[in-house]
């Protein structure tokens, strides 16, 4: 399991209206390869809603957080598929 490596956050603002006020509602989009449990993505989606609630200074419930996962072989990495790297070299 590589989850130290290549996680990428990106943080996208959209504008969503609560009844007729409107808010800016932060995304958070995580990507990383197949291999993370629940348990890790539920303490991952807390510690980074956390961190935008202390940061940005946004509602818990306004801040949703996405996970996508990608095979290995789906991701490359200098013209190398990570799939084909040997990981104990780096």
């Amino acid at each position: 399991m590589f989850l130290g490596h290549f996680l990428t956050l990106t943080l996208t603002l959209t504008r969503v209206y609560f009844l007729i006020k409107e808010e800016t509602m932060p995304i958070i989009r995580v990507e990383m390869w197949k291999g993370a449990t629940k348990e890790t993505k539920a303490q991952l989606a807390k510690a980074i809603t956390n961190d935008v609630v202390n940061i940005a200074k946004k509602k818990p419930q306004s801040v949703i957080v996405v996970f996508t996962d990608y095979e290995m072989e789906d991701w490359a990495i200098g013209g190398e598929l990570s799939s084909d790297i040997d990981w104990s070299k780096r």
